[in-house]
């Protein structure tokens, strides 16, 4: 598929989304990494995954790499910080706004 046929298809994409929703944005988290490590996330507004990943993508915000795409409940939405929308956050900032745990930190907790 040459630039011009992916073009085209994300056009298509975003189109149906678009249709799909509505025209009702929802919010999204985009995970971000590459063979080696995690290269940050975001939180985006959007109206499906092509929508926001093509956002992320024209608004220089996405890092490269492999993205993992999850809507976000319209009831957990006004838990996204408003300094953590609409820009690539680090793991540390992540952490913060939201502490997670590491799969070895669950599987000792199940121990």
């Amino acid at each position: 598929m040459n630039e011009e046929e992916k073009l085209q298809r994300a056009r298509q994409l975003v189109e149906q989304e678009i249709a799909e929703s509505r025209g009702v944005s929802s919010w999204f988290y985009l995970s971000y990494a590459d063979d080696n490590r995690f290269r940050g996330g975001c939180y985006l507004q959007g109206f499906g995954p092509a929508s926001v990943a093509l956002r992320a993508s024209i608004e220089g915000i996405s890092p490269g790499g492999e993205v993992r795409i999850f809507p976000i409940p319209r009831w957990a939405e006004y838990q996204i910080p408003a300094d953590a929308r609409n820009r690539l956050l680090t793991r540390e900032e992540l952490e913060r706004f939201h502490p997670m745990k590491s799969m070895k930190d669950l599987e000792a907790e199940d121990e």
